[in-house]
C-alpha cells in the first residue's frame, strides 16, 4: 500500500498523468503484479504482487521514482 498525499485534490490533467506514471510502472512490473487499485478518496495505492524476492521494495521504488511524493506503508514482515 502507498499513500500519495494530496493526490485527489489536484487538477485532473495533472492527476491523469500520475495515473499513467503508475501504469506504466506496473506494466513493467506484470508479472508480479495481481491487483492494483487506487483509491481517490483516499489518496491510496494498493497493489498485491505474487511472491517473489525483493518484489514489495522493487515496486515502490519504481513508483516513487516517478512520483516522488508516494509514500510506502508497509509491515517488514511481508518484505
Amino acid at each position: 500500500m502507498m499513500i500519495i498525499p494530496q493526490l485527489r485534490t489536484r487538477p485532473p490533467r495533472l492527476i491523469q498523468k500520475k495515473i499513467e506514471r503508475i501504469q506504466r510502472v506496473l506494466a513493467d512490473f506484470s508479472n508480479l503484479v495481481v491487483f492494483a487499485d487506487l483509491n481517490l478518496k483516499i489518496n491510496v495505492l494498493w497493489v498485491i504482487v505474487r511472491q517473489s524476492p525483493g518484489a514489495c521494495i522493487e515496486i515502490p521504488l519504481a513508483i516513487t521514482s516517478v512520483i516522488p511524493e508516494a509514500l510506502l506503508v508497509a509491515h517488514p514482515r511481508f518484505c
